[in-house]
């Protein structure tokens, strides 16, 4: 028998997507798990740019990133380069939610340092199994 950490639903959580409609879709999901702190950014220069924000202060600093892949202007892949480079936020968990489910992609996000990985489409459950796992990843 497997026991199952509870959510900490206290965490603040930067999501990013460029289709408004998945990103209500996730926020949804988010809610229905118990994820009140929420943030979101339309597109990877506007979650660079609110991420960099809050980390001046450490109450405002983000738990958790969840993030598209293929997004115009600054990608998922170049976010999460961008986020590992920076001292201050490299060790906040990402995890990159695509509709790419192949090796090269999966290869890709983690060279540049993801912390987990999910295919759309998704349901709720499978969202939060894989929140427990970037919030609880340690290597």
């Amino acid at each position: 028998m497997v026991l199952e950490m509870p959510l900490d639903v206290s965490i603040r959580i930067l999501l990013i997507d460029d289709v408004p409609a998945i990103r209500s879709m996730v926020r949804s999901m988010l809610t229905s798990l118990g994820f009140r702190r929420v943030v979101e950014a339309e597109d990877g220069d506007q979650a660079w740019e609110t991420l960099q924000e809050s980390l001046v202060s450490k109450a405002d600093r983000f738990d958790l990133v969840i993030t598209d892949w293929s997004m115009p202007g600054l990608s998922g892949a170049e976010l999460l380069r961008a986020i590992r480079s920076d001292p201050r936020s490299q060790n906040i968990p990402i995890l990159i939610v695509t509709s790419h489910g192949d090796g090269e992609h999966l290869s890709e996000a983690q060279r540049a340092g993801v912390t987990q990985y999910l295919v759309k489409p998704f349901n709720t459950d499978l969202l939060k199994e894989q929140i427990q796992k970037a919030l609880t990843k340690t290597d």
